[in-house]
């Protein structure tokens, strides 16, 4: 039988928070990155996502600022997942004509330019 602590282990790799520059302003990010906000940035929930990550009071500025480059270049440098990020698109809007419904939201995978 494994025992595994998950609590010792993450207090033996507590790291310092990242440390990310947006629009002039130094924002601390968690040392570890939350699975929930891996959840969120799927379901394109971003403000959801951006508020775990960059603190919920701060959310509304980061999302005015920030680009899916810059979400791909936060989960590669500071979290070392490396590669692209799944980032549903939102729904699309009904036709305006009422005769058509709006269509499901599709995972998009964003790919960095760098």
């Amino acid at each position: 039988m494994v025992k595994l602590d998950l609590d010792a282990r993450r207090a033996e790799a507590a790291g310092e928070p990242h440390q990310v520059v947006l629009g002039g302003v130094t924002y601390q990010l968690p040392a570890e990155f939350p699975v929930v906000a891996g959840e969120h940035l799927a379901n394109a929930e971003m403000t959801a996502a951006v508020g775990l990550l960059f603190g919920r009071d701060h959310a509304e500025a980061v999302l005015a600022l920030l680009t899916a480059e810059d979400i791909n270049a936060i989960v590669d440098e500071c979290y070392g997942f490396g590669g692209d990020v799944v980032v549903a698109r939102p729904p699309a809007k009904a036709a305006t004509n009422g005769n058509r419904a709006a269509r499901r939201a599709k995972p998009q995978r964003l790919r960095s330019t760098s």
